[in-house]
């Protein structure tokens, strides 16, 4: 009877964590992290692939890049995926054939030593003696999202577009035209795709580990400054002169 219920035991267990991954695995699908946060992106076998890892604090706005964008097969897939895994109605009609393409909305950080400053002030420092352990981790730089006409032609027409953070590290998109201001969260904003971008690392005078610049895929990082922050040989012992 005792052996019976330690088999009964495991086998509980291991449903137990089966479901719980499930369900983790499901959510990664659906859930995208927010533009300017940290990921984990190493591979694409545990549901940790997109685990929203860290936001960084900052407290002047990032401008934004804004691009209106046609969906072409391949993004269309992207989103059709998204919103059947979500189980939400898609009613945006894409035919590749047809001249017209509807269209999607595509914001993106530009500014590579804004975001450089911010991860490495005195506020974020934890952070970034977290980031230094691993590679993987990532900041996302662009996210893609299907939005209504309307939507599309404000981001369009504003005179800029600005990413804030309030006292709550809540983010939101601000749109200025005019002397007006519109601000949305980033949770209304369908996203259905992201991409990131790495780190180089180096160091300061002091021989303290310091994020020289933001990598973007396809780019390499200058000369003296490495992907792996454990590369940096720092002796810390005298400063630099």
């Amino acid at each position: 009877m005792k052996y019976y219920f330690v088999i009964c035991s495991v086998v509980i267990l291991t449903l137990t964590s089966c479901a719980t991954y499930k369900a983790k695995m499901q959510n990664a699908a659906i859930t995208f992290p927010e533009i300017g946060s940290i990921v984990n992106a190493q591979g694409k076998v545990l549901y940790t692939q997109t685990e929203q890892i860290g936001v960084p604090s900052f407290s002047k706005p990032l401008k934004l890049q804004v691009k209106k964008l046609p969906f072409n097969t391949a993004t269309y897939a992207k989103y059709s995926t998204y919103m059947a895994k979500a189980s939400k109605i898609n009613s945006i009609a894409y035919v590749d054939s047809l001249p017209y393409k509807p269209k999607y909305i595509q914001l993106q950080l530009g500014n590579k030593v804004a975001i450089s400053t911010i991860l490495n002030n005195e506020e974020n420092a934890a952070l970034k003696n977290y980031i230094a352990t691993n590679a993987a981790y990532k900041i996302v730089t662009t996210i893609n999202a299907a939005l209504t006409e309307e939507m599309i032609a404000s981001f369009v027409a504003a005179d800029m577009v600005l990413l804030t953070q309030d006292s709550y590290k809540n983010m939101h998109v601000v749109l200025q035209s005019k002397g007006q201001k519109k601000k949305i969260a980033l949770s209304e904003l369908e996203v259905f795709s992201f991409k990131t971008a790495s780190f180089c690392w180096g160091e300061d005078r002091y021989h303290h580990k310091k994020i020289k610049t933001i990598l973007m895929q396809g780019d390499n990082c200058p000369k003296n400054t490495y992907k792996k922050a454990h590369k940096i040989k720092a002796d810390k012992s005298y400063l630099k002169l």
